[in-house]
């Protein structure tokens, strides 16, 4: 009988991992053999010889070798470059440009869907130009400050909207303050003259144009004798230790650096209103949204009236011609 038994086969199951860590799944089980011969092993898994006492497999019990330690340690770090790989990719996959597009979708969608806030029809008709600022900051300490960036989105002559412009906000206050506040921020620009003011270079609140605060409200969306004697009306939702919002004396201003990223060249704000192209994949939402809710107030294009025709001249009269006496005959004409 041969002095070692007949070699037989040990499925053994891959190790746990390293520090709680699953093992990789490219660590398929191993075979090991009974003889022992394959060094690697430890003295549970390798089988004692006759007349070889217990205890002396070669490795110490309870010993790691080298190949699985590394086998481990190569799981290991797999898995934390997946993980890194998993947390970074979202970061990376959207621009601040982009990111700022969608949360002006997410304030304007929210914001008409509020039956009690929601910008009237009225005032959505006279609509000349829309903005959106999401997230915008105001900050108080001592001296206060605010400051945000957003899209402005202009109504074309025949009531098409053109792809949004990107714009930002700031100014400064004097006076003690003190607390924070995030509001998100829509105004309608009821005149051509405010909208050319942004997109001419810069515009200030209160100053170059009139600001005040939207109606709202049920009765404000069934009514149709609303007046409006302001350029530039503002909806916001605030939340925040500042009692209310103030947006005298905010200079709002054209960020040629945003457009230039976002549109992917240099584009000028008359450009991008004038375009008739599609708008970029991100922007796309957010001006089917601004036509969704303006679908009801489109205004119709201006018709020329039909030349009309020249009234008839009346016809002359017939003139008649009577002889009179000469009161002093053979005298000289005076």
């Amino acid at each position: 009988m041969s002095r070692f038994p007949a070699l037989r086969m040990v499925v053994a199951s891959a190790p746990q991992g390293y520090c709680g860590f699953p093992r990789p799944p490219c660590a398929a089980p191993q075979v090991l053999c009974a003889s022992g011969r394959r060094s690697g092993y430890t003295s549970a898994t390798r089988p004692v010889g006759p007349g070889e006492p217990a205890g002396r497999s070669g490795v110490s019990p309870g010993r790691v070798p080298h190949r699985m330690k590394a086998m481990k340690i190569t799981g290991f770090v797999a898995a934390l470059a997946l993980a890194g790989s998993l947390q970074a990719a979202p970061a990376a996959a959207i621009t601040r440009e982009e990111a700022t597009v969608q949360n002006a979708t997410l304030v304007l969608r929210e914001l008409q869907g509020m039956p009690d806030l929601q910008i009237p029809d009225l005032l959505l008709n006279r609509a000349e130009g829309l903005m959106i600022l999401p997230g915008t900051v105001k900050v108080g300490l001592g001296l206060g400050a605010r400051f945000g960036n957003g899209v402005l989105l202009v109504r074309r002559s025949d009531g098409s909207w053109s792809n949004p412009v990107f714009v930002n906000t700031g100014a400064g206050s004097i006076g003690w303050q003190f607390g924070g506040q995030l509001a998100d921020i829509v105004l309608v620009f009821t005149t051509r003259s405010s909208v050319e003011g942004v997109t001419g270079g810069k515009i200030t609140l209160g100053a170059d144009a009139s600001v005040a605060a939207g109606p709202v409200g049920r009765t404000a969306m069934a009514s149709t004798s609303l007046t409006f004697d302001a350029e530039i009306y503002a909806y916001s939702r605030t939340k925040g230790l500042f009692a209310g919002l103030s947006l005298e004396g905010s200079g709002i201003f054209v960020s040629n650096r945003a457009n230039r990223r976002f549109y992917g060249r240099r584009m000028i704000p008359s450009d991008i209103i004038a375009s008739r192209d599609s708008p970029p994949a991100p922007a796309a939402e957010l001006v089917g949204e601004v036509r969704r809710i303006t679908a009801a107030t489109v205004r119709p294009a201006p018709v020329e009236a039909a030349p009309t025709a020249p009234a008839e001249a009346a016809p002359p009269a017939e003139a008649r011609t009577y002889p009179m006496p000469d009161p002093e005959p053979g005298a000289e004409p005076r």
